[in-house]
């Protein structure tokens, strides 16, 4: 508590302290990296979709899945379309908060909060969409299963 009242109160301002920029240029390090994993991913995901989407129908043949390969890739290639995203905004506030530390600039450091902003916006509402989805999808398939006897009910 007493270090708080050795600070002044300043209306309007903020100060950045040499701890507060270690720590943001740690927390960039880190989301670079969480990004480019996450670019990674979406590479095998969009790979995983071409190959589906490709040579589908003739695994199709030899497999005799209920799942159409056709559908199947392009779920995969609409959900690597989404997870691009919050991707591209983690790396674009990884990139403005190192450049903001370095040039101890302070428009691109609100430019870097603004991407970190758009990321965890995005993801908050793809996470309400996801809830969403298996609080109504996820009930009918159980009921669709049951009636039809493949739950063996």
């Amino acid at each position: 508590m007493e270090i708080f009242d050795n600070l002044e109160q300043k209306t309007g301002t903020l100060e950045v302290t040499e701890d507060s920029k270690k720590y943001l240029k740690t927390a960039a390090t880190w989301s670079k990296f969480m990004a480019v994993l996450k670019f990674i991913a979406i590479g095998f995901l969009i790979l995983t979709a071409l190959v589906l989407l490709a040579g589908g129908s003739a695994m199709e043949s030899y497999a005799g899945k209920p799942i159409p390969s056709f559908a199947l890739g392009l779920c995969y290639l609409a959900f690597a379309t989404v997870s691009f995203f919050p991707a591209r905004y983690l790396y674009l506030f990884s990139q403005k908060a190192a450049d903001a530390i370095v040039a101890n600039d302070t428009f691109e450091m609100e430019a870097a909060f603004k991407k970190l902003k758009s990321y965890w916006k995005f993801t908050g509402i793809m996470t309400i969409v996801i809830l969403i989805l298996c609080i109504t999808v996820v009930p009918v398939i159980v009921i669709v299963a049951a009636t039809s006897g493949v739950l063996g009910f």
